[in-house]
């Protein structure tokens, strides 16, 4: 009972709260989600710039540059038509040097996924 109680007072302030902060939002759910979709191209265009800047995980990370790295420049310079002939380097750096050792490696079972 005294559960019942609570829980109805519960759902009464739940749903004041809830017809107050939706009528304090005059403008329509549709304008705030065209706002947040317009705002995508340079959400990732500011994600490539800052890829292509500062590659993730950086070169100095434990164990040197890894397989991410390169492909993240990749990723970056492609998308933004920049430095491509240092992404080709990196790709290629990462298909000689890399590729084998992180193959074998997993093949190895040092990785569970």
């Amino acid at each position: 009972m005294v559960y019942d109680l609570h829980l109805k007072r519960l759902l009464f302030l739940f749903g004041l709260v809830f017809v107050s902060v939706s009528g304090a939002y005059s403008t329509p759910l549709s304008d705030h989600i065209k706002t947040v979709l317009d705002q995508n191209e340079s959400r990732q265009q500011s994600a490539l710039k800052k890829l292509l800047r500062d590659p993730y995980p950086p070169k100095g990370s434990k164990g040197g540059p890894g397989l991410w790295h390169y492909e993240n420049f990749a990723l970056a310079a492609y998308g933004l038509n920049q430095r491509t002939a240092e992404a080709d380097a990196g790709i290629l750096t990462l298909h000689r040097d890399l590729f084998e050792d992180a193959n074998s490696h997993h093949e190895a079972g040092a990785m569970d996924l």
